[in-house]
Parts: C-alpha cells; structure tokens; sequence
C-alpha cells in the first residue's frame, strides 16, 4: 500500500480507505472468507529511495474500529512516528 492509500497488489482485498493522516482501513472480499479477528496480521513498513524507516511505526488492529465503519471484515492500520500521525506506505501481505 502506497502512502497516499492506493494499492499496487490487492488480491483478496474488496477496498481500501484512507480515512485520516496515518490511518488506512482494509476491507477483504467476502470471497476471500478471511476471519479478520482470528488472523495474525503482518504489517512491513517500507521506504522509498533516498527514505529511511527508522522511526517509522506501524500497528494493525483486527477489532472493528469506528474509523473503518466497525466491519467485520476490516483491518485498521496505523502508521506514523514520534511526530505523531503519519503517511507511509507499508506492505500488508
């Protein structure tokens, strides 16, 4: 996922949302039958040429989150730094 929430490979994924600094939602295909508050998700923070990610921190909550609407089927991930909120782009595998 790029940092301004698009996504160059989304397979399983129905929709991704951006709904404030730091904040992506990652809702999965139906199809997919993924059980968002069963999985173990892994989130990778990456930089770009001329970037570096040291300092960088991601979180990944599996709760439905009023951000994301409260689906079942959403991942909330947070990114940001001690700064506070920020836009990074990230894999979700």
């Amino acid at each position: 996922m790029e940092a301004d929430g698009s996504r160059p490979i989304s397979k399983g994924i129905k929709s991704l949302t951006k709904p404030s600094t730091g904040e992506y939602c990652v809702t999965f295909d139906d199809a997919a039958n993924i059980k968002v508050a069963r999985s173990t998700p892994v989130a990778t923070l990456y930089g770009h040429e001329g970037t570096s990610p040291w300092g960088w921190t991601v979180y990944v909550n599996t709760q439905p989150s009023i951000a994301c609407g409260g689906a079942a089927n959403t991942l909330t991930v947070f990114t940001g730094s001690n700064s506070g909120p920020a836009d990074y782009p990230l894999l979700v595998p």
